[in-house]
C-alpha cells in the first residue's frame, strides 16, 4: 500500500529514520556528510554541522510517499513540490525528489 503524507506522521517517523540509517552510506556522498537535502555541489570536503539527524530534520519539512507493508514503512520518497531549482543561471520550478529509499 502507498500513502501520501503532506507532513510525515509521528507514527511513521521511526520507520523512516531506521531506513535512512540503514541506507546512509549507499548514497555518494553519504547523506550524513551533506549540508541539506537540496545540496547541489559536492567538493569532497565533509559538510560542517553534518550528520544524519540534521538531514532527517530537513526531510521532515518535506512531503512523503510511503510504501507500507504489514503496518511498517518499507520504502519512501521525500520531495519538495514546486521547488525553485537554479541551473546555469536559469530558474526552474519542479517537484524535487530529495531522497528515495527502499528496504532490501
Amino acid at each position: 500500500m502507498f500513502i501520501y503524507q503532506k507532513k510525515l506522521q509521528k507514527a511513521y517517523q521511526d520507520d523512516v529514520w531506521e531506513l535512512l540509517c540503514a541506507s546512509d552510506k549507499e548514497f555518494i556522498p553519504p547523506l550524513s556528510e551533506r549540508n541539506s537535502t537540496t545540496q547541489q555541489t559536492f567538493t569532497g570536503v565533509k559538510a560542517e554541522n553534518s550528520g544524519l539527524l540534521e538531514y532527517f530534520q530537513h526531510m521532515l519539512e518535506q512531503e512523503f510517499i510511503l510504501a507500507i507493508e504489514n503496518d511498517k514503512v518499507i520504502g519512501f520518497i521525500s520531495f519538495i513540490p514546486d521547488h525553485n531549482l537554479n541551473v546555469e543561471g536559469k530558474e526552474y520550478k519542479c517537484d524535487y525528489v530529495s531522497t528515495l529509499v527502499v528496504s532490501g
